[in-house]
């Protein structure tokens, strides 16, 4: 915009693409005294709307953090499992089990607290939250000027005391950025103030406002992720030209209590229940009471070659990727299933591999135990190294 005199003196610089300046006028009621060497401006900006995030709703949960796992141990180990030694149908008897250990768990697992807020929170800084309080309703009461001063007493004390321990809470959470990167993202995302999903979402050319409207367009995303065609036996055939017939033959035997006991070992240590209500948690911590009733479980669908419905079902959530927060084709599934079927998997998985370990190259570095890309490729250097010593030609094939 040019002055008086033409020239041009005051420039207006934007360094967010996303905020075009739409118009630049002047005034018709400038807000200071005009200067006729620098006249003031009105500046348009098209600001987008933001997007609006619902929530995410509070259920009944239990904290297994909290639990009493050496009376919820004693509390298992007194259970009647005779059912599952009778019963003929794997299904039934999945049902009686995951009920016996709900019903238990119930009993001897606290209910879940809400989060302290904010996290840096402790007990000292409520106390003086309440006599800030406090002194706020005296001071509404009386309007006297001893009761102002008592308020601004006890507001200097929480403002510098909730400070220091702000500072501290940031100061540890980075540095325990790596050992627990969980808590630095949460404390982000708190930062950015977009909890939950967006209150209105879209995939393709339809749009969801609802929680059930999201679900389905969630799952016809993900769906397409997956096919149910299944091999005909004439591609199998095929597929299976050059593989020698009966050299492989492959049973699984009797699951004992050491077997489960060995593969729960083997589970991450979770607090999170699955489908079936049971976290991983409650499998390790009380593996001397379950280890029966699970290993009977497991032989009884081996025997019958049907795995229980119970533990099909799994959670799924929606994580974000990249791009626009509302478009549901930004979102990748992370699915939890029931600790149950994980721990069922770690046997046949050993199982499995034991009887085909003398079949795999000895030079297999994917899906392989205590293997990985990274061994690999030390192995490759150390060889390249090792030609190069001895001054012979490097090339790949």
């Amino acid at each position: 915009m040019a002055n008086r005199n033409e020239r041009l003196l005051d420039l207006i610089l934007a360094n967010d693409i996303a905020l075009p300046v739409s118009t630049v006028t002047l005034p018709i009621v400038p807000l200071i005294d005009l200067d006729l060497d620098h006249p003031a401006l009105a500046v348009e900006f098209k600001v987008p709307i933001p997007n609006e995030y619902d929530e995410p709703s509070i259920s009944y949960s239990l904290d297994f953090r909290r639990a009493d796992y050496t009376e919820l141990n004693d509390m298992l180990s007194a259970v009647n499992w005779q059912f599952i030694e009778t019963s003929t149908k794997i299904n039934d008897a999945v049902e009686y089990f995951c009920d016996a250990v709900e019903n238990v768990v119930s009993r001897t697992v606290p209910v879940s607290r809400p989060p302290k807020k904010p996290p840096w929170t402790n007990r000292r800084l409520r106390a003086l939250k309440r006599t800030r309080s406090s002194a706020l309703r005296k001071f509404c009461s009386f309007r006297s000027s001893y009761f102002k001063q008592q308020l601004k007493i006890a507001t200097s004390r929480y403002r510098r005391y909730n400070m220091f321990l702000y500072r501290r809470y940031i100061r540890r959470t980075g540095l325990n950025l790596r050992r627990n990167p969980k808590l630095f993202w949460s404390f982000v995302n708190s930062k950015r103030r977009e909890t939950g999903l967006p209150h209105s979402m879209f995939f393709g050319n339809q749009t969801a406002c609802t929680e059930k409207e999201k679900c389905d367009l969630f799952a016809h995303h993900f769906k397409d992720a997956f096919h149910d065609n299944s091999a005909t036996q004439i591609q199998i055939d095929e597929a299976t030209a050059g593989v020698p017939r009966d050299i492989f033959n492959f049973h699984i035997p009797p699951i004992t209590e050491q077997m489960v006991e060995t593969a729960i070992r083997k589970l991450k240590l979770s607090f999170a229940a699955g489908p079936d209500g049971i976290p991983s948690s409650v499998l390790k911590r009380c593996a001397g009471a379950l280890s029966y009733p699970i290993s009977k479980l497991f032989n009884l669908s081996t025997l019958q070659s049907e795995f229980p419905s119970r533990w099909k079902f799994s959670y799924m959530f929606p994580v974000h990727k990249k791009g626009d927060k509302r478009d549901i084709s930004n979102y990748r599934d992370i699915t939890s299933l029931c600790a149950c079927s994980k721990l069922f998997e770690i046997i046949v998985n050993d199982i499995l591999f034991a009887s085909s370990r003398t079949y795999i190259d000895n030079e297999q570095h994917g899906f392989y135990p205590k293997r990985s890309v990274t061994s690999n490729l030390m192995i490759f250097t150390s060889k390249c190294v090792l030609w190069m010593v001895n001054r012979c030609s490097v090339y790949g094939s």
